[in-house]
């Protein structure tokens, strides 16, 4: 799964780590610098 933030938005970046979201790198998206945090998930039926 990814999440895709704005740097600025502290409280969601808090609340992706605490559903497990690690920090993966920062990206334009859309053109415009986003955080983007991923959740690496086990194989299907784990």
């Amino acid at each position: 799964m990814l999440a895709i933030i704005h740097p600025d938005n502290r409280a969601s970046q808090n609340v992706s780590g605490k559903l497990g979201f690690a920090f993966w790198k920062q990206a334009p998206v859309d053109g415009e610098l986003r955080n983007l945090y991923r959740l690496r998930l086990g194989p299907a039926g784990a």
